[in-house]
């Protein structure tokens, strides 16, 4: 078995972010009286965030996405509810689980694989999603733990360090992800083999991405599955 090890990013790979902001958003829009479509909250809202974690000073996870709202509430001409802000740093373990991804990690655990998460997220709001994933994973790093956030080099460089630990190395990991900016783009620099999830396509990521793609593209996990069936069996 040529890949011992498995890493995932999680959110937009495993938890169906997008859906859990647009429910979110969308209720938060409704009380505040705003006309505004749901994927345009949440491209504001993506947006704003990229600001939040691409400061000189590493914010956790949680003030990322309070001051994210705050600041999309002000861009809206809603006062800034802190409450509010709260409830929404809090909601990230009430993001939904794609239907295939428990399922689809079982079967990779049990064919006895390394299962590795690389997230931009706190590790108290990542236990909620572990939950759904019905999963405690072998190796989880987190933007709390090397603070900074993809697509830096931080969580990559503790990865192979961790399964360097392991007697793992590079060429045995494959890395498998939604986000050409946070993660095929950096993977592909450093050499790795990885694999991309379409899920819903990439709308929300920045300019100059579009033709980057992995050494494997899939639409969804249960086809990573199938993918290593055919190319590493294990």
């Amino acid at each position: 078995m040529k890949y011992q090890a498995l890493s995932f990013d999680c959110y937009g790979t495993l938890i169906d972010w997008e859906r859990g902001i647009a429910e979110w958003l969308g209720a938060w829009g409704q009380q505040n009286g705003l006309d505004v479509p749901g994927e345009d909250l949440v491209r504001r809202l993506f947006d704003a965030q990229r600001v939040e974690q691409s400061r000189d000073t590493f914010l956790s996870y949680r003030d990322v996405l309070f001051r994210s709202l705050a600041r999309l509430s002000e861009a809206c001409g809603i006062p800034v509810d802190e409450g509010a802000c709260s409830q929404f740093a809090q909601s990230v373990g009430d993001w939904p689980a794609f239907d295939d991804s428990a399922s689809s990690l079982e079967v990779l655990a049990r064919q006895g694989r390394i299962l590795c998460v690389i997230s931009n997220v706190d590790r108290d709001l990542f236990a909620g999603s572990a939950a759904r994933l019905e999963r405690q994973f072998d190796i989880l790093i987190t933007a709390e733990d090397v603070k900074g956030y993809k697509p830096g080099p931080r969580h990559f460089d503790t990865l192979v360090a961790c399964l360097g630990e392991k007697g793992i190395g590079e060429n045995d990991l494959l890395h498998v992800a939604h986000s050409r900016f946070h993660d095929i783009a950096p993977s592909n620099a450093r050499g790795w083999t990885n694999c991309r999830v379409t899920r819903h396509g990439d709308r929300w990521a920045p300019e100059g991405v579009d033709g980057i793609e992995g050494t494997y593209c899939v639409p969804h996990m249960k086809d990573v599955v199938d993918l290593l069936e055919r190319i590493d069996p294990a």
